[in-house]
């Protein structure tokens, strides 16, 4: 008979931060795919674009969150989230009004 290891080496405990980030990361994305990407552009429709001011949070919120990262040194699944925010903010900033945009 083969001897049971001591301690399995990929438990769900140390998984545990991964599933953590990871399911706040689909979560944020979720909540802006489906509720302020949609809110974003309608504002922009009608000429109230809100875009470049969500974006601007989205950066502040990303370099409060790479401080943190930075400082407590955390693993890479918490550097999704920054660079998603960062991606949003990039996209939520070139959002114009649909009807301008295609009437020229």
């Amino acid at each position: 008979m083969l001897p049971l290891p001591s301690r399995i080496s990929m438990s769900l405990t140390d998984q545990t931060p991964v599933l953590r980030w990871g399911a706040a990361l689909l979560l944020v994305n979720l909540l802006i795919t489906g509720w302020l990407a949609p809110w974003v552009q309608a504002s922009a429709n009608s000429h109230m674009n809100a875009g470049p001011s969500v974006a601007m949070t989205f950066v502040a919120i990303a370099v409060v969150l790479a401080g943190h990262l930075l400082f407590f040194k955390l693993q890479r699944p918490a550097w999704l989230m920054v660079a998603s925010l960062l991606a949003w903010a990039v996209w939520l900033s070139g959002v114009y009004c649909q009807g301008c945009a295609a009437s020229g």
